[in-house]
């Protein structure tokens, strides 16, 4: 649990970081961008409290050996990273696109 926790921390300090650098950002991004850069704000929030809560739950899950709860964790998790990587993808191109109209 102590590493899980120690993870956890270097993961919310990594967050924050990347929450500082976007605010840069926004400050000479068009709107596009700055809604993108909102919704990926959001996703990861999203990612890292959704991550906190199914890590809370792993010990009780695994001594309960449940794979079926295991499993739907994983799918929840590819599931919110995709979306995440969805949306760095259309944020590069629009900035991108931003930079092409310079």
């Amino acid at each position: 649990m102590e590493k899980i926790q120690n993870l956890m921390n270097e993961n919310n300090t990594e967050l924050m970081k990347v929450k500082q650098e976007t605010n840069t950002i926004r400050l000479i991004a068009s709107q596009e961008v700055i809604e993108l850069l909102n919704l990926m704000e959001r996703t990861y929030d999203y990612m890292f409290d959704t991550s906190a809560q199914i890590i809370n739950m792993l010990p009780n899950n695994i001594m309960k050996n449940d794979q079926i709860v295991l499993q739907k964790h994983v799918e929840i998790l590819t599931e919110i990273s995709h979306s995440a990587l969805n949306i760095k993808e259309h944020l590069i191109q629009q900035m991108r696109n931003d930079l092409n109209k310079i």
